[in-house]
């Protein structure tokens, strides 16, 4: 046969919810909570990232370095340029140039893990000066696939269960937007 619950710890239990809702409606009491990210805060996440490289069709091995992002104001987008490297051949015969791209990723959050990442990446372009031209159509596609692969869902933030602010927020995602060279994450009660 189970306990009853003593008044006591019930007493305690109501004071915690209590004070839980107190301080998330202190945090809320606009009905909205704003998180922003910076660009450089985006770049230092980048940095601990890459650098990334990966062998495709067993002759072209990419290397994306130096990730330095740009957040697009009035959009959700972020343009990432990075230094890439390609090396062409088989081991012994390879060959390598350098160059530079632009991936152009979106802003998304993730409900369930409560993060704030970039997705949808999609190459935006690609320069290596010195390739060789039978070789720049199968760079071009090893690129294009290491920008889908590197960029799926890198979190740039987490909405920590700590705050009880956040807590809740986790839950009431309204707006993502890009002002002032920040990303603005809206979380709230009602539509705004």
């Amino acid at each position: 046969m189970k306990k009853p619950i003593s008044p006591l710890a019930a007493v305690l239990a109501l004071v915690l919810i209590a004070l839980l809702i107190f301080f998330v409606h202190r945090k809320l009491a606009s009905g909205r909570m704003e998180v922003t990210i910076s660009q450089a805060q985006i770049n230092a996440v980048l940095a601990k990232t890459f650098p990334q490289n990966k062998k495709y069709l067993k002759v072209v091995k990419l290397t994306y370095s130096e990730p330095r992002a740009v957040l697009i104001t009035g959009t959700d987008q972020v343009r990432v340029s990075l230094k890439v490297k390609a090396t062409i051949g088989i081991s012994g015969l390879e060959k390598s140039y350098d160059g530079a791209a632009a991936v152009l990723t979106k802003i998304g959050y993730d409900s369930e893990k409560k993060q704030i990442y970039l997705q949808d990446a999609g190459l935006e372009d690609l320069s290596i000066p010195k390739i060789p031209n039978k070789y720049l159509e199968i760079a071009k596609t090893a690129a294009t696939l290491a920008a889908s692969q590197y960029f799926d869902k890198i979190p740039v933030y987490n909405l920590t269960e700590k705050d009880p602010a956040q807590s809740l927020a986790r839950w009431l995602l309204r707006d993502v937007r890009i002002a002032d060279q920040k990303i603005h994450f809206v979380f709230g009660l009602e539509e705004r």
